[in-house]
Formats: C-alpha cells, structure tokens, sequence
C-alpha cells in the first residue's frame, strides 16, 4: 500500500469519525439500504481487464490473458510483475464503454452520503473522448484496457478502438487500484458505523 494511499486513509477515517459524532443528520433504512446495494453491486458486477501494449508497427497487443473480476476485485489484484510494469500506464476503454459502472446514477440517488459520493466522483468521466496514439511515438506504449459495457450519453458515430475517460481514477493503473481500495474503505466503515455491519465481502483476485 503506497504512503499516499495510507494518508488519504487516515484522513477519510477521521471524516467518518467526524460525521459519526454529528448528530443533527438521521440515517434512515432507505440510506443504509442504498449503501448495501452499492456494496452489493461492487461485489457482484464484473469487468474484463486487459493489459496491452500499443506498438507503431504492430498495433495493439495483449501481455495478459483476459482477466475478469468484479469491481472491487481490481485493487485486490495480486500479479506483482503486471502491477510494477502498468503501474503508471493509462487506462482506456474498449469502443462500447466509457465508464467503469453507472456512476451517474449513484451520485444522482440522493439516498447516498457526501462521503461516499465524494469517492464516487473520482471515478465519473464527465467527459469521454476518443482516444488514439501518436504516430510520432516510436516507442511502444503500456495501457490497461477495461471492458464494462457501461456508456454514458449518446453513441459515437464512426470507427472507433478506444475511449478516454479523465476522471482522477483512471489516470494510471495505479490510481485505479488505489482509487478502488478507497472507495472499499470508505463503504465498508460507513456501514461499519450506521448499520453495524462488521464487513462487506470483497471478491479477491489472484
């Protein structure tokens, strides 16, 4: 676990503490009940991975079989070699998705908590974009291609291999990974707290 991601730990440990001792807020069953299905939904939502290489005579290539797991399985991906070589590689989108899960429809619930939704954030593309590599780059360059099935907005028309979401989660592999273990920590300690549940059951990937 990076040092980054230890402090941005902390830091959200003691917001939840902070917002545990407000006593002005009421957390009815229909805000823990959003919350579990949130949780749920990570757990049980998969994505197809694929760490690539794009080279200018080549193309595009796999380094990887094909991984699948769900949402909350990425940061618990264990394959040191792949996570040190793409630690700071993009990450792109296959031509039929351009956000990781329905992000939109969480942050616009309304049933949801700052805290959380303010994780979510870090994962919503706003703005999606083609995507395509320099014909002035000679070296062959590392991404991490998702396939989620999720699109947000209207369908591009036209050819397209690949799609760029700018959201901070998607900057590097890494901040994916990281990004994801927040978002967990942030989940599981709420529920922790307002719903005296001990764990969420996370999907690990080997």
């Amino acid at each position: 676990m990076s040092l980054i991601l230890i402090v941005v730990i902390i830091f959200a440990a003691i917001v939840l503490f902070i917002y545990k001792q407000n006593k002005n807020r009421r957390v009815l069953p229909k805000h823990i009940a959003k919350v579990k299905e949130l949780a749920h939904y990570f757990n049980s939502t998969t994505i197809q991975i694929n760490f690539s290489v794009h080279d200018l005579d080549d193309g595009i290539s796999k380094t990887s079989d094909t991984i699948t797991c769900s949402i909350f399985g990425i940061s618990a991906y264990n394959n040191k070699i792949l996570n040190e070589r793409y630690e700071d590689a993009i990450i792109l989108f296959d031509p039929d998705s351009n956000q990781l899960f329905n992000v939109e429809e969480f942050i616009n619930s309304g049933l949801l908590p700052e805290i959380i939704v303010n994780e979510l954030a870090d994962f919503y593309n706003i703005k999606p974009e083609t995507f395509e590599f320099s014909d002035n780059n000679d070296l062959a360059t590392d991404f991490v291609l998702l396939k989620t099935g999720v699109w947000m907005g209207d369908k591009i028309n036209g050819n397209i291999e690949l799609m760029q979401g700018h959201a901070i989660a998607f900057e590097s592999w890494s901040n994916l990974r990281d990004c994801v273990e927040q978002l967990e920590f942030v989940i599981t300690q709420w529920l922790k707290n307002e719903a005296d549940v001990e764990n969420v059951t996370v999907e690990k990937v080997n």
